[in-house]
């Protein structure tokens, strides 16, 4: 518990550029490029201990862990909603699915910089903003 919150703390920074962004759809694409740097120890990234430690949850895992992982997910996903919502054409069913399809992208991501190039993640963000 206190290894996410320390590294909660740390991606917060990231996350606080993003909440004070004007950019909208741009903002959040920013806030992918800057997790990939955020990942990276080598030539590939460590990858996000939200992540890893979602991808290790069981069904006897500890409630607590799954509920801050939920949690926080969900204030990300928050976020990623309120850019969204800065383009004006977008209704609120639209800014949903988005919001949703964005946080689940973002778990690909986390996973994707422990293995994968540079260029294919880059690859990989393009793709992410076609669809939103």
């Amino acid at each position: 518990m206190e290894s996410l919150k320390c590294y909660k703390q740390k991606l917060n920074a990231l996350i606080n550029i993003l909440k004070s962004t004007e950019n909208g759809t741009a903002g959040i694409k920013q806030y992918f490029y800057d997790f990939i740097e955020f990942t990276k120890e080598t030539e590939f990234g460590k990858g996000c201990l939200v992540t890893n430690t979602a991808n290790e949850l069981r069904a006897d895992s500890d409630e607590k862990i799954t509920e801050v992982l939920s949690q926080f997910t969900e204030d990300v996903k928050h976020v990623f909603a309120n850019a969204l919502k800065q383009d004006a054409t977008k209704d609120q069913v639209t800014i949903e699915r988005q919001a949703d399809f964005l946080i689940i992208a973002m778990f690909g991501l986390s996973s994707a910089t422990r293995i994968f190039s540079r260029t294919q993640l880059d690859n990989y963000i393009e793709n992410i903003f076609k669809n939103v």
